[in-house]
């Protein structure tokens, strides 16, 4: 009686249904709200103030989005991918902090669909080095999904 691990499991779970080969995959998505202290929302105004934004305008903080990417390499290019995306912003008195996260490469057309999503309102990006590395590696990231990134308004606080 000497029966591999992988037969025993198989015949006590029966046949894995199989997949086409075309079928969506998601990324794993995470979500945390925090409540916003009334000390800690500030008017767009003092947000001009304080960071001198280069003519970036700002309706309204709901209007801010945070973004941050997590990579498989610092050097750019074709081969390097951003497989974890974090991106926050303010919703009727609660910060919102969502991570897009790509577990296998067919994952990412899902998490730059979604990317895309948060796109569509015009928000002013916020990153801290993001003119620089987050948002070109994104950009071509959205080319390979054979997408265009939306131009954006942009704070990068590395240079504030």
């Amino acid at each position: 009686m000497s029966s591999s691990l992988y037969a025993r499991l198989k015949a006590i779970s029966g046949q894995p249904k199989p997949q086409k080969a075309d079928a969506p995959k998601s990324c794993a998505i995470l979500q945390r709200v925090f409540a916003l202290e009334p000390a800690f929302c500030m008017q767009p105004q003092q947000l001009e103030a304080l960071f001198g934004l280069d003519g970036v305008q700002i309706s309204s903080l709901s209007k801010l989005l945070f973004l941050d990417t997590e990579t498989t390499g610092l050097g750019g290019g074709a081969g390097t991918v951003a497989f974890l995306v974090g991106v926050g912003w303010m919703e009727d008195g609660y910060f919102i902090c969502r991570q897009y996260w790509m577990r296998n490469y067919d994952e990412e057309a899902d998490l730059v669909a979604r990317l895309e999503k948060h796109f569509e309102s015009e928000p002013v990006l916020v990153t801290f080095n993001g003119k620089t590395f987050d948002v070109p590696l994104l950009q071509s990231r959205f080319i390979m999904q054979q997408k265009r990134m939306a131009s954006l308004g942009h704070i990068d606080l590395l240079s504030h």
